[in-house]
């Protein structure tokens, strides 16, 4: 049942809760052993689907613990898109800033400087990650099983990007946000660590991520700008973000 201190029965259910929808049923006999071990099976769950990785979400936990999971390649789509809600659990939607790598962000014994990071982004873009938990009956699984689960990353929409970025102050950017046409959010900044480069930076000194790490060509989302949007009906999103541009989607 266990290879490499991998539980194979929970990377089986998370590869057929993609497939299907269907959530996996909470068990703590299935939670990752430790945060290798979480780390393991997301690079088990995307090889058993076959899955390209275009992206990665990337953060850092209240208690200063660094954590990244992929985004696949078939879960991103681009501005105006429509996203059906999941059969049975709680979707939410965050509005967030991502980076594009221009070159290979490499695992190494030297601690990346935030300046070296900076100097690997071609582009900004504004974006929407779409979250949805693929474990049931625990709205808060143990970090471990969360990390596992790809930090909840159910898709994301890239909206407009911003070449020229590196005189905006990205920390402090206002981000306006309407629903259906009413305004649900309008303020400066709100990015966790005031800093987009921060979650980027400390994911690289933990050097635990799979998957060939961030590379050129993928986004980094680094956290959302305002509180979760949970939709239970048909909703209308748009966002636009200071300087940078919108992103549009629907979720029915």
């Amino acid at each position: 049942m266990m290879r490499a201190g991998i539980d194979n029965r929970l990377v089986a259910h998370l590869a057929a809760a993609h497939h299907t929808g269907h959530l996996v049923p909470y068990s703590a006999a299935l939670v990752p052993h430790d945060i290798v071990a979480a780390y393991t099976t997301q690079s088990r769950v995307a090889e058993a689907l076959g899955a390209e990785v275009s992206g990665w979400k990337a953060g850092i936990r209240p208690d200063g613990t660094p954590m990244a999971a992929p985004i696949y390649a078939h879960m991103m789509k681009t501005s105006g898109a429509t996203w059906l809600r999941p059969p049975a659990g709680q979707l939410a939607v965050e509005v967030e800033l991502a980076l594009r790598l221009e070159d290979d962000l490499p695992p190494r014994t030297r601690p990346y400087k935030h300046d070296e990071v900076a100097g690997a982004v071609s582009e900004v873009l504004i974006g929407v990650e779409l979250l949805h938990s693929r474990i049931g009956g625990n709205e808060n699984p143990p970090f471990f099983l969360f990390l596992a689960d790809n930090l909840g990353n159910a898709g994301y929409v890239t909206g407009d990007a911003l070449r020229n970025f590196r005189a905006l102050d990205l920390a402090r950017l206002r981000c306006r946000v309407t629903v259906d046409g009413a305004v649900r959010h309008d303020r400066a900044g709100g990015h966790p660590q005031n800093d987009p480069f921060a979650p980027v930076v400390a994911c690289l000194g933990q050097g635990l991520m799979g998957l060939g790490g961030f590379r050129a060509g993928q986004i980094i989302t680094t956290g959302s700008l305002i509180t979760p949007l949970k939709p239970t009906a048909r909703m209308a999103i748009r966002a636009e973000l200071e300087g940078i541009g919108a992103v549009a989607v629907t979720i029915a």
